[in-house]
């Protein structure tokens, strides 16, 4: 396990008056959502590219990313400071190299990289103590005193954790596929949508390099039927086993609010609330994506 990344007080969004111009990124491993705040202007440019895991990425794919996303910029617009949230960011080392090849790209000295948890954190509380959590293709959560991650249950990823995430309920689905645990209509139903044999899963579990992305495609299915006995079990279960596994982990957990971010939070949330409710858990707000939210932390820091 990675060791968890406490955020240094220049790192802590208590200076960002000075800031007139901010650039903003959540970067996931395969898709990054970005936003040029102006505020002498009063104006927000939002737009997507491509992703970036930090740990993974070399000086190349780095520089492709940089280029990438300083080409979507206003021109005549260079931010005065960039704050860049990202999977893979981790340890010391690999966020200190990365703020010096930003700080280099877009010559501007006011740069911070921090974890995508932490990113997702300050989006769902904002200066306020609590439980963050993250249910998407994966899961995460944390510990939140208002202004730094103090505690984190970690994640494990796909093989040893990610509970109630895409890849979990995936899996889940796709072994009951092949394992004919299925209610009939619904296994014939998912044969004739996918027409999957052993040899394709295999193939794209064990063998392709994004395999939690293949796993969790099925999420829409899942999704669509959602009414079902079934999938209602199978939703209840894995939500469940997050709480448990997760939220349960930190002291005190009843008495912190408890916010979610993330694809699967979102579309799922009656269900997610509804396991909350039955653990004695309160879910104080749930957000599709962080980057709204991430707006308004940083243009009304004044």
């Amino acid at each position: 396990m990675l060791p968890l990344r406490v955020s240094e007080g220049a790192h802590d969004a208590s200076n960002m008056k000075e800031y007139q111009r901010i650039l903003i990124m959540d970067v996931g491993s395969t898709k990054a959502d970005c936003a040029f705040i102006d505020k002498v202007g009063d104006n927000i440019v939002r737009f997507a590219s491509g992703g970036l895991n930090a740990l993974a990425a070399d000086d190349g794919k780095v520089n492709l990313f940089l280029n990438e996303t300083a080409s979507s910029i206003p021109q005549n617009m260079q931010p005065d400071s960039v704050f860049f949230y990202g999977a893979g960011c981790s340890t010391p080392k690999i966020c200190h190299d990365l703020e010096a090849k930003i700080a280099s790209r877009f010559d501007c000295d006011k740069v911070y990289v921090e974890s995508d948890l932490l990113g997702a954190t300050r989006s769902l509380l904002g200066n306020s103590a609590g439980i963050a959590c993250i249910l998407g293709t994966g899961s995460n959560s944390c510990l939140y005193n208002g202004s730094q991650i103090i505690d984190q249950v970690p994640s494990l990823g796909y093989v040893l954790g990610d509970e109630g995430g895409g890849v979990a309920l995936g899996k889940r689905l796709l072994g009951d596929y092949f394992k004919r645990m299925l209610p009939s209509d619904l296994h014939i139903e998912f044969n004739e949508e996918y027409h999957l044999a052993i040899a394709d899963v295999l193939e794209n579990v064990y063998r392709n390099n994004t395999p939690g992305k293949f796993i969790a495609s099925f999420v829409p299915f899942i999704k669509r039927h959602e009414s079902l006995h079934y999938m209602k079990n199978m939703l209840q279960e894995e939500f469940t086993r997050f709480f448990v596994r997760n939220v349960g982990g930190y002291e005190d957990s009843h008495h912190y609010p408890i916010c979610f971010t993330g694809g699967v939070a979102y579309n799922f949330g009656d269900q997610l609330r509804e396991v909350a409710n039955n653990l004695h858990y309160s879910i104080a707000k749930i957000s599709n994506r962080p980057m709204d939210d991430l707006i308004s932390f940083h243009f009304n820091k004044d």
